[in-house]
């Protein structure tokens, strides 16, 4: 089922798909899907379910998959944008842009917030988890941290991400500060000390994240998953799902 999302104070509109199971009964959980290709690719090129959605819906899972700021139905030509849009300036800075205005990573962020506060206020969606993958790992973790109690589960496929090898500020990954404050591991480490499954990190974790869910008393709730997305979803769900 396709939808538009909108909030009327800001001026925006957030396409949605959802997926609901039919041959289970709902198990009132919702997990929202980031993905950085956008909601179409959580459909294959038969126009069924890719493999990761049809196992959250054989277990009884209900799913959203967004089009967050300028990604996927959104875009006239579909083609998303190279880079994050500055205003003209005298001299290439940051500042004369991101100084006064969000960048088009937090734009996207802020859709994801949007998604997660209108279905948190639906009765029927007992539990909502958050996925982000195919890019939007970064996207995701930045939410995560700032969702608080709002969601049960979060599982993040960072890529190896990091915003310090990013080559310029027009970026459309450019996030202001970033760097300074500790990167993408100091941001994954703020969802401490709720239930956070990572992919793609390599061998080891970084230590600011085991340490931050050491230190909230919750290191139990911090996962590593050295596998592919289908079976990080599997092992995530199959896992948690019933706690």
């Amino acid at each position: 089922m396709k939808d538009l999302l909108r909030l009327e104070r800001h001026g925006e509109e957030l396409p949605v798909v959802w997926f609901y199971p039919t041959q289970i009964e709902w198990n009132g959980e919702l997990v929202v899907w980031v993905d950085g290709r956008g909601k179409e690719s959580l459909v294959g090129a038969n126009n069924e379910p890719r493999a990761e959605v049809q196992e959250l819906l054989a277990q009884g899972f209900a799913i959203a998959g967004p089009d967050p700021f300028m990604q996927g139905e959104v875009l006239h030509d579909g083609q998303p944008p190279m880079e994050t849009p500055a205003h003209r300036a005298p001299r290439a800075s940051a500042v004369y842009t991101f100084g006064y205005n969000h960048t088009l990573f937090v734009r996207r962020v802020h859709d994801i917030l949007t998604l997660v506060a209108f279905v948190h206020d639906d009765e029927r969606s007992a539990k909502i988890s958050l996925v982000g993958a195919g890019g939007a790992g970064p996207i995701v973790a930045v939410a995560s941290a700032l969702l608080g109690d709002a969601i049960e589960r979060r599982v993040v496929d960072t890529e190896g991400f990091r915003f310090g090898e990013l080559q310029s500020y027009r970026d459309v990954n450019f996030l202001p500060g970033a760097v300074k404050y500790g990167d993408l591991p100091a941001i994954l480490a703020l969802s401490a000390p709720h239930r956070l499954w990572i992919a793609g990190e390599g061998e080891a974790l970084p230590d600011v994240i085991e340490d931050a869910y050491r230190a909230s008393g919750a290191p139990g709730h911090l996962h590593r998953v050295d596998r592919g997305l289908e079976q990080l979803v599997r092992e995530t769900f199959q896992a948690a799902g019933a706690k």
